[in-house]
């Protein structure tokens, strides 16, 4: 039989809990992050701040993307 093998994997972290925004910058860090996609919702840049998200990135290059439906 012919065809094509292949595998794929995507590891997957979920960081969940109060101040889990501040250890932001040490997985950026500890990743050897340089590029940051931020896929958020309108409240949540309102409140933290596009200033304050790019401080937690630090040195990475920050993309923020906001065209997504909230929660109804």
């Amino acid at each position: 039989m012919t065809g094509s093998n292949w595998n794929f994997s995507l590891p997957t972290a979920v960081h969940f809990g109060w101040d889990r925004l501040s250890t932001l910058p040490d997985m950026i860090s500890n990743l050897g992050g340089r590029h940051v996609f931020a896929m958020i919702g309108r409240s949540f840049l309102n409140r933290v701040g596009e200033a304050g998200l790019k401080e937690l990135v630090g040195s990475a290059e920050l993309t923020i993307f906001t065209d997504i439906e909230e929660n109804p």
